[in-house]
């Protein structure tokens, strides 16, 4: 059979012979997906079907020895993780338990508190009532605050210095709640709707660039844009076990490094971590390569999912670890193409993730697509951000606001007594 010289042909045959000299877990099901539907009127269409009927029989093969194989071969949904147990999404944070109509969603498995009342009072008494004793067993004393702190002048910012290990008694150690945020920008903005509502004078903040162990009024964060903040950032409430951690890793790199110290001893796990699909960043700096080069990048966000997904299991087993997908994003012209590819890292991570342990939250999804949907209608601009159709790569908070109400109907429904009729994880 004659090749003609389709790249799209070409780098389907690499694929196979590559298949048939190594493992198939070393070929993206996805990457092999997305060629075949990309378009070239050149392509030699006999060759891709020998192609393919090539990788489909060595797949066969390679599942007829599945039961000698290493776990993480790459059999979609078999789960890679040595007594690993499928979890289901809980219906806070499961696309199958909610109504979106006109950019609302509405769970229809069970009720839904409201987080964003009262200047977050139930996040704080969520915190309160997660960890033994009463509020006053967990405040700070006055000494953790500096004196040149105290002798400042009422309305002049608070600096306060909080040691290590003060810090985790506050919160792991103190049986309250540590949660942990890592991804990109995305991740980001749900973390900043946290801290504004729970913001007050007795919470502090901190970045890598203070002096070790200080700490600052949290309205200090606010006055400039959170876009500029691409580091780790640290919030910590002086009366509640609360502690809200974000790290800026938009490729993972540094989440191997934090699972083993999590999971080394002397073992600190926070009491939630919520890791972000940063598919936009690979995006964005592949796209100038167009889409077949483009590609490669999805068999290194699978190598990714491949390096850590085992920690997160064995994390899974202490800790609630949700994973959240990627939304749809109003990307300008690219918008479509953008989106194709998003969705293929969404059924990467499903697939890596299933039978791990780890939740895999796909409620926002919908919401983010109405979202897109009605910026490329209207393109709406708010000076609040409610709308900002203007920002290519993220969503409003008009969705991110409920975003954040779903993560805390998993987290804190079950310390509040609200009953069964409500969302319970």
């Amino acid at each position: 059979m004659a090749l003609c010289n389709s790249p799209v042909n070409y780098l389907m045959l690499v694929n196979v012979v590559n298949v048939t000299q190594s493992k198939v877990s070393e070929v993206s099901a996805a990457r092999l997906t997305m060629l075949l539907k990309t378009e070239d009127r050149r392509c030699c269409w006999p060759s891709v079907i020998a192609a393919t009927l090539c990788f489909g029989v060595v797949v066969l093969c390679q599942y007829g020895r599945s039961s000698s194989a290493e776990p993480w071969s790459f059999i979609p949904g078999t789960g890679r993780v040595p007594g690993a147990r499928k979890v289901e999404a809980p219906a806070a944070l499961s696309v199958k338990c909610y109504r979106y109509r006109e950019l609302r969603a509405t769970n229809t498995c069970c009720r839904m508190v409201d987080y964003a009342k009262d200047n977050g009072s139930n996040i704080l008494e969520c915190a309160t009532r997660s960890g033994p004793g009463n509020v006053g067993t967990q405040r700070l004393s006055s000494s953790s605050l500096s004196e040149a702190s105290r002798a400042k002048a009422a309305g002049t910012p608070t600096v306060a210095t909080l040691t290590e290990e003060a810090l985790h008694v506050k919160a792991e150690g103190a049986g309250g709640q540590h949660w942990v945020f890592l991804g990109d920008s995305h991740i980001r903005n749900v973390f900043e709707i946290l801290v504004k509502r729970i913001a007050g004078p007795r919470v502090k903040y901190r970045l890598n660039s203070f002096e070790k162990d200080e700490w600052r009024d949290v309205e200090l964060i606010f006055e400039k844009g959170w876009n500029m903040y691409h580091e780790t950032i640290d919030v910590v409430h002086l009366d509640v076990p609360l502690r809200l951690t974000f790290y800026w890793d938009i490729h993972h790199a540094q989440l191997p490094h934090l699972l083993h110290q999590w999971l080394g001893p002397p073992q600190r796990t926070p009491s939630l971590l919520l890791v972000g699909d940063s598919g936009t960043h690979w995006i964005v700096e592949s796209w100038d390569e167009k889409i077949l080069s483009s590609l490669m990048f999805l068999d290194e966000y699978q190598q990714q999912l491949r390096n850590f997904s085992r920690q997160l299991s064995r994390l899974a087993r202490h800790t609630a670890v949700i994973f959240k997908l990627q939304d749809h994003v109003p990307l300008g012209e690219w918008f479509r193409h953008n989106n194709v590819v998003t969705d293929q890292f969404n059924s990467l991570a499903r697939e890596w993730l299933s039978g791990s342990g780890v939740l895999v939250w796909d409620s926002t999804l919908p919401l983010a697509n109405q979202y897109v949907q009605q910026c490329v209608k209207h393109h709406r601009q708010t000076p609040d951000n409610t709308w900002k159709c203007n920002d290519v790569y993220h969503v409003g908070y008009i969705v991110i606001e409920q975003y954040a109400d779903m993560l805390m109907n998993y987290i804190c429904n079950r310390f509040l007594g609200v009953g069964d009729k409500y969302c319970l994880s």
